[in-house]
């Protein structure tokens, strides 16, 4: 869950959370020695979380997620989900000894003060933009970070200007599984889609004025006809996957949810109710982005990839290598994106590039071995073999 400063019950989880907190802290003082346990927390349980989430059998850790919703919690009450309301879920947390967030974690500074708990970063989001006007450095908090590949570690230590010791380079397990667990012909026949697919994955969209025509923001109602026109006459079925911050925070537009309903081949991914992101990317037969990052986790299926111009949410935001390089062409108008849209499978050159690209950036990391990398950092985290963990 992702606080938000506009909802006045968001601040009594929170608070509920502390008190269970400082409790916790008093009785596992006099506790034995903490648990085989590991907490996963994130704002929702997807990417990186889930699959590990669903790896538990492959611990001897047993691994729970830590839910601050009720209506999350309360469907998964049979599984390992533990809720910041009960005393005793939040006593597992403070006994636990891996505590592994793809998020910023709460209390995060009590924790590293009352318990001996190590923290990791999972990963998230990679550097696809960059704030340099105020570089903050989080990494800090915790005891591992793992990254993605050693491209996306160099792009963090130059934004910094310095190495950080704790940025670990395992894999994206959610990466790993995209390439070997998913089957697009199942995907398809599963949710009865048996057209060629694309996929409109945009970026956050903050504080939108639309004062330019040829906007490529999914706010824009002439770029969604123009979509839906495209993809009609190449008998293409478009899905419109806005991104987290859009449609889990505030309900999506009721002009945009009506252009899409009321159009012949757009579609809404939440109508053919597909929840996991690795299945949308691997249904889909070419990708439609901004600056998003999800195009990072599409190189990875050597398919095409069709990118437009959108200016980034915040001032002083720039990108980075990810998209500013020889490899990347991005579309500017409306006509360049027609004709883009129209040669989609035919442009073996923009192919080949983005293959280059790929190879660029994942280089000799081999997404096969995620899970034992995971093992092996927080066996050296806890100082013990890996068969322990």
């Amino acid at each position: 869950m992702k606080f938000n400063i506009k909802r006045p019950f968001d601040y009594v989880k929170y608070f509920i959370f502390f008190i269970n907190l400082l409790i916790s802290f008093f009785f596992a003082f006099f506790s034995k020695k903490p648990q085989k346990r590991i907490i996963l927390f994130g704002h929702q349980l997807d990417g990186n979380i889930l699959d590990l989430y669903k790896e538990n059998k492959s611990f001897k850790h047993d691994i729970y997620y830590l839910s601050f919703s009720y209506e999350d919690y309360k469907d998964n009450t049979k599984e390992r989900h533990l809720y910041v309301y009960s005393f005793k879920d939040v006593l597992r947390i403070v006994n636990s000894r891996i505590f592994i967030a793809s998020h910023g974690i709460p209390f995060h500074t009590l924790f590293n003060l009352f318990t001996g708990i190590k923290f990791i970063n999972i990963g998230h989001g990679i550097y696809n933009v960059v704030d340099k006007e105020n570089p903050i450095l989080p990494e800090k908090y915790y005891h591992s970070f793992w990254l993605p590949t050693k491209f996306e570690k160099d792009i963090r230590e130059k934004y910094y200007k310095q190495k950080v010791p704790n940025y670990k380079v395992t894999g994206w397990l959610r990466n790993e599984n995209l390439t070997k667990n998913y089957s697009q012909d199942s995907l398809k026949n599963k949710y009865n889609l048996t057209e060629t697919v694309g996929l409109f994955a945009p970026s956050a969209v903050h504080n939108y004025k639309n004062n330019n025509k040829e906007s490529f923001y999914y706010r824009n109602i002439d770029f969604l006809e123009l979509l839906d026109e495209v993809s009609t006459n190449l008998d293409v079925k478009t899905i419109f996957k806005p991104h987290y911050n859009n449609y889990q925070y505030n309900e999506i537009e009721e002009d945009v949810l009506h252009c899409i309903n009321n159009s012949k081949n757009l579609i809404y991914f939440k109508d053919i109710q597909i929840t996991e992101l690795n299945e949308l990317l691997t249904v889909s037969d070419f990708l439609i982005t901004d600056y998003s990052s999800v195009f990072v986790d599409y190189l990875l299926l050597q398919r095409p990839i069709l990118f437009v111009d959108v200016p980034t949410r915040w001032a002083g935001y720039e990108l980075t290598e990810y998209l500013i390089n020889e490899n990347i062409s991005i579309t500017k108008t409306f006509d360049a994106f027609k004709k883009s849209f129209n040669n989609i499978f035919k442009n073996d050159a923009e192919r080949l590039n983005l293959n280059k690209f790929c190879n660029k950036v994942y280089g000799s990391i081999v997404q096969e071995d995620t899970v034992n990398n995971y093992k092996s950092d927080i066996a050296d985290l806890l100082e013990e073999q890996v068969s322990e963990i």
